[in-house]
Parts: C-alpha cells; structure tokens; sequence
C-alpha cells in the first residue's frame, strides 16, 4: 500500500488547479461578505422601521424604509447568487483541472507502469 502524500505536496497541487481561477475566486471572496453585510442589514431596518415611522405613524417615512430593505434583499440576492455560481463554476473547472492533469500524468508514464498495475487500481 502507497503512502499518501505530505498535506503541503497536496495543498501546493490543489493550490495549482484553484490559481488558474483567481478571478473567480476574488468574486466570491468579494459577493460572499457583501451578501453576509445584507443579511445583518435586513433585521437593523426593520428595527428601524417600527421603531420611528411606523411608531410615529408616518406613512412617508415607511415607505422610504420599505424601499431601502427592498433595495437591501434584492442586492443580497444578486451578491448571493453571484457568489455561489462563481464557488461553483471555480470548483467545477479547477476540477477538470485536476482530472486533466492526473490524465496527462497517467498517460505519460511509460508500458512497465501499465504492466504492474491492475485497470481497477488504475481507475479508481
């Protein structure tokens, strides 16, 4: 049985198949706070809204309100919804990276390597 590699020779080879997708990546470092900020923002206006207008029994001053945390869900959605494609997509093409690279590794090695090597081991 073959020993695993060490975590850094692991970290540096995924590290590999993330970096060809670094705009991806800083998408989602950046739509990913920006949607958490909008999640704590929601219940803050709503807070607000019953405390001074609707208190108050302004009726303008609820609407601008209303407005503002229609403006706060439908921007989180738009940063969530951004973020998680750009996660997905970045995951799915570093791992057709990865498969690549393991193929063309696999593929270089010379007939005594195919040779000693079940198709089953090979495979899995």
């Amino acid at each position: 049985m073959s020993q695993s590699p060490p975590t850094r020779e692991l970290i540096r080879f995924m590290w590999g198949a993330l970096s060809a997708h670094r705009s991806w990546l800083w998408i989602v470092a950046i739509a990913t706070p920006l949607s958490v900020a909008a999640d704590t923002l929601m219940p803050l206006l709503i807070k607000h809204t019953i405390d001074g207008p609707i208190s108050e029994g302004n009726a303008e001053g609820v609407w601008r309100y209303v407005s503002l945390l229609l403006m706060v869900v439908v921007g989180r959605y738009l940063f969530q919804s951004l973020g998680v494609y750009a996660l997905q997509l970045m995951a799915l093409r570093s791992l057709a990276d990865l498969r690549r690279r393991v193929f063309t590794h696999i593929m270089s090695q010379g007939q005594r390597f195919f040779d000693a090597r079940t198709s089953g081991a090979l495979m899995t």
